[in-house]
């Protein structure tokens, strides 16, 4: 006769609940003992060298191999600076390439010939410029591009000439005038503090004379097409900003302190604020200020400029530290 209660029913299935309950107990425990040998193998992946065996099954290892292997993979900075150079749709790899391929460069150029077999620091600066143009030493101009181009442009009859590029002419020659300006600033900076205590030489005395004049030449004609560039832009509030930017330069050859050839000499204790506003007088104003003028040149307001600033500022001081 079948129970017409529930809590008979209950009574007389027990057994099969406490069975059922001990084996949900059973499966619990075997879980939580799989997710500690997991917790303990996500530990050693990171530690542990790569055939070392791990408390936990076959398969993990080549989890941790195949994890190890994706940390240790470098990005691949060209395939990224080619990418972004297709969202932009403007080759920004050799921006400052048309100015130093100029008559004038090219006379220059002809005196630089003299340098060869010197160690003036003109020499290194024109090898990377020239052959390794996809790096970070030029990219400050497609960073700006793409500021641009991710702002957009409130005005959109300004764009109707470059609309499938989505980046104004101004706002290109913005990036070509920050990419003049920050190799006219590497040029400048290898000029070599003359003392006759370190050149004792004539020979090699003469030398770094002669590339002193080249690299002050070379670097004042850059800034001189920056400035005509800056001044076609018929926006003073861009002007001012960049302007500024330059004068960031020559104040942070000033912050700390410095050995007779004017490399940086390491302090006792460091500060982070020291840091930053030595780097962003070096480095960070030009592209801080070039990403605000970017967003002006759109016709956008205060807000998205600030934001565009510290864009800016932040990847420029992220550079200084990998360098």
């Amino acid at each position: 006769m079948e129970c017409s209660r529930p809590w008979e029913r209950l009574h007389k299935n027990r057994h099969k609940l406490w069975d059922i309950s001990s084996q949900c107990q059973e499966t619990i425990s075997n879980r939580r003992h799989q997710m500690t040998l997991l917790g303990k193998c996500c530990q050693q992946i990171g530690s542990s060298p790569k055939n070392a065996a791990l408390p936990c099954g076959q398969n993990i290892p080549k989890m941790k191999y195949s994890t190890v292997t994706a940390q240790q993979k470098k990005p691949d900075w060209n395939r990224a600076v080619s990418d972004a150079e297709k969202i932009v749709g403007y080759p920004t790899s050799y921006l400052t390439l048309r100015s130093l391929f100029s008559d004038e460069m090219s006379n220059i150029a002809l005196h630089m010939r003299k340098l060869v077999g010197s160690s003036h620091p003109l020499l290194k600066t024109a090898k990377r410029l020239i052959y390794n143009g996809r790096n970070n030493m030029q990219t400050r101009g497609l960073i700006v591009l793409l500021i641009s181009k991710a702002a957009g442009h409130l005005d959109p009859n300004e764009l109707e000439q470059d609309k499938p590029a989505g980046v104004s002419h101004n706002q290109r020659s913005l990036a070509e005038i920050t990419e003049m300006i920050h190799t006219a600033h590497l040029i400048h900076k290898g000029v070599v503090n003359l003392s006759p205590a370190v050149f004792s030489d004539g020979t090699t005395l003469q030398d770094m004379e002669f590339g002193n004049k080249i690299a002050i030449l070379s670097g004042d004609y850059l800034l001189a097409n920056a400035c005509t560039g800056l001044a076609s832009l018929r926006n003073t509030h861009v002007v001012e900003l960049v302007s500024t930017a330059i004068s960031d330069f020559m104040e942070a050859e000033f912050i700390g302190e410095f050995d007779t050839q004017g490399n940086p000499m390491p302090t006792a204790d460091f500060d982070i604020n020291f840091w930053e506003e030595k780097n962003f007088k070096a480095a960070g104003s030009l592209m801080a200020k070039s990403c605000k003028a970017a967003v002006l040149l759109a016709g956008h307001g205060e807000e998205l400029q600030e934001r565009s600033f510290e864009f800016g500022c932040k990847i420029a001081l992220a550079w200084q530290s990998n360098n």
